[in-house]
């Protein structure tokens, strides 16, 4: 059985484009990547990139407006998984 995720790839991609556009100039990049959980579950892994000003002053604010735009606009809560990733690379 092919996870809805997967389907709804393109889907996905549109909503996280839109979000992306919505708020910047605070987030810069959001990418993701459809894989499995701890459990074995399908789950999206979402990695955002955010400016520099918005990480020293906003990050909360910033962190929560994401949260709250992708899982309005992907309603399928059983596929969103975040992680802190301390150390991630600046691009």
């Amino acid at each position: 059985m092919v996870p809805a995720a997967i389907l709804r790839q393109s889907e996905i991609d549109a909503k996280v484009r839109e979000v992306e556009t919505a708020l910047k100039p605070d987030v810069r990049h959001i990418r993701y990547e459809i894989g499995e959980d701890w459990s074995g579950q399908c789950a999206i892994f979402f990695r955002i990139v955010v400016s520099d000003e918005a990480a020293k002053l906003r990050l909360r604010e910033i962190a929560k407006k994401v949260v709250w735009r992708l899982a309005e606009r992907i309603d399928s809560w059983e596929y969103y998984c975040a992680r802190n990733a301390p150390g991630l690379s600046r691009r």
